[in-house]
């Protein structure tokens, strides 16, 4: 908590059971009370884990749809909806939580349009990023997720994004 305080992109990971969902709720208070309820963005990797932290599923926020087109194309799909560009407008900090199942390609997409909506040059646009899951449990998901996909900290946003690893590891 006090390193989102602070303004650092963080991991938070964990094994099954050791408060990750727990310590997520006190990240997200802590960040709407110091950015604004509407400027934090509460997402998920699927719709069932979504609606576990009250949020919506990360392709919802970022208005990709499904996230197939490359990533100048999702930026002009987001452009031509005046309530996801202005979505994005505002956004302060954006959560990402059961993250093991994004692929590093839908990361990378993601991250692209968050530099072309805030501010380029800056991982996800200067948004302030928390990220939570657990990659030794759920893989990426989505079309040929059978095998080959690559997880979202291989990507080459994760890099640049992600200042700080916090692992929970006792079980509670």
């Amino acid at each position: 908590v006090d390193a989102v305080k602070a303004g650092h992109n963080i991991f938070l990971t964990g094994s099954a059971g050791t408060g990750k969902s727990y310590v997520l709720k006190h990240l997200i208070a802590a960040l709407k009370r110091r950015h604004g309820n509407k400027a934090v963005h509460v997402t998920a990797s699927t719709g069932a884990a979504a609606v576990l932290i009250g949020g919506t599923t990360l392709h919802a926020f970022a208005g990709i749809g499904l996230g197939k087109e490359d990533a100048a194309t999702l930026v002009k799909k987001v452009y031509a909806n005046k309530l996801t560009s202005h979505r994005w407008q505002r956004a302060r900090a954006l959560i990402i939580d059961e993250v093991s199942m994004i692929d590093s390609d839908l990361f990378d997409k993601v991250d692209y349009v968050a530099r072309q909506l805030k501010t380029p040059g800056r991982p996800f646009g200067g948004l302030q990023l928390v990220v939570c899951g657990d990659f030794f449990q759920l893989p990426p998901v989505g079309p040929g997720s059978t095998g080959g996909k690559r997880f979202a900290f291989q990507s080459m946003a994760w890099t640049a994004a992600v200042d700080q690893t916090i692992e929970l590891k006792r079980v509670m």
